[in-house]
């Protein structure tokens, strides 16, 4: 469902990433439910990793992609997802909205947003 560099930014491993991308990872790649590497660490709260693809050039203004949504697509899908046209910094939005009630990861989310807004 997820492509190896999707799942390494959402665990927010920053080494991963950027040895994926080192072996040849596309950085803007979307995987099966329409995230690239760049929503999905902004979605999940990974600071570390968003730092990484923005180094690394992932593109701003890459969207979900609308597969996301589709319900015959024929996979499971997460209850909560960013919907289908979101940027990274609306994936973090939606994501920091989730999760409002964990003062811990709201630093992280702030980080993100800050990242994104500076490019």
């Amino acid at each position: 469902m997820h492509t190896p560099l999707v799942r390494a930014a959402i665990g927010n491993q920053g080494a991963s990433v950027a040895a994926l991308i080192q072996q040849g990872a596309n950085v803007d790649a979307h995987d099966r439910l329409g995230l690239t590497a760049l929503i999905a660490a902004a979605f999940f709260g990974a600071a570390d990793a968003v730092d990484v693809l923005l180094a690394h050039r992932a593109t701003l203004g890459t969207t979900v992609k609308p597969t996301a949504a589709a319900p015959d697509a024929g996979i499971e899908v997460y209850a909560e997802l960013p919907p289908a046209g979101s940027t990274a910094l609306a994936a973090a939005e939606y994501g920091r909205s989730i999760v409002l009630y964990e003062p811990a990861r709201d630093a992280s989310f702030e980080r993100i947003v800050a990242a994104l807004t500076r490019g």
